[in-house]
């Protein structure tokens, strides 16, 4: 007899550990570190999906409002994040609320992903930051090494990744971009919202010029998966 879908996202609780804070904020807003929607989102993902459990997103409500006069727009969204046991059809929904700050049109998917990073720590009780087990803060030995489908080594540690950063220029060629958006295009990805979602969820990003040639290359793979599909588009 299959398990419940309780059982089973008891199972992903138990198996997930905890996911470094790689992530920083701009030092004028803190320069605070924090856990990446992308390293939660891959540590989440395959715990999930070995147990043939699926998640989807809906959005029930939406409001923007202006913050001053620096022309900041604060997006504040409202949804579900629903499990789906492919076995039993039970189904489990869990709401969530997000906020994102944007002067153009990103507002609202940084909301969502926002809003889904904080729903999938605090349902899987999945600490964030230091190992607590090390003296040391930068100690790998107990971290969900998140998912790199361009390669089967770990993330290197906090030195190395920047230095790679600084030889990887951020921007696409025109000839990679045009490759890329034909990519998207293929497998579904026709509007922006749902290019711009894609590009939040998997790489962090909002736009191409945002990407690195590492991006594109992480971008690529994922595509190749076939469970990848267009998120639903929320209309601003």
């Amino acid at each position: 007899m299959a398990n419940s879908l309780a059982k089973k996202l008891a199972e992903v609780t138990a198996a997930l550990d905890w996911v470094p804070k790689r992530g920083e904020a701009p030092s004028n807003i803190g320069g605070y570190r924090y856990a990446m929607a992308v390293d939660i989102y891959a540590a989440v993902r395959s715990a999930l999906s070995s147990r043939s459990v699926a998640s989807t997103v809906g959005i029930t409500s939406y409001h923007h409002e202006p913050k001053g006069d620096s022309g900041n727009i604060l997006t504040t969204v409202t949804g579900d994040l629903t499990f789906i046991d492919g076995d039993t059809g039970e189904i489990i929904s869990v709401p969530f609320v997000g906020s994102g700050m944007d002067k153009g049109d990103k507002g609202i998917f940084k909301a969502i992903t926002g809003g889904v990073r904080d729903a999938l720590k605090a349902n899987f009780l999945l600490p964030t930051g230091d190992d607590p087990e090390s003296e040391s803060p930068e100690a790998p030995s107990k971290a969900v090494t998140p998912r790199n489908p361009s390669s089967s080594a770990p993330v290197p540690p906090k030195a190395e990744r920047a230095v790679a950063a600084k030889s990887d220029e951020v921007g696409l060629s025109e000839k990679q971009r045009a490759m890329f958006m034909a990519r998207l295009k293929e497998k579904g990805f026709e509007t922006a919202a749902q290019r711009k979602a894609f590009l939040a969820l998997i790489v962090g990003k909002h736009s191409t010029t945002q990407m690195t040639s590492a991006d594109l290359d992480k971008a690529l793979k994922e595509l190749d998966d076939p469970s990848i599909t267009p998120m639903t588009e929320v209309a601003a």
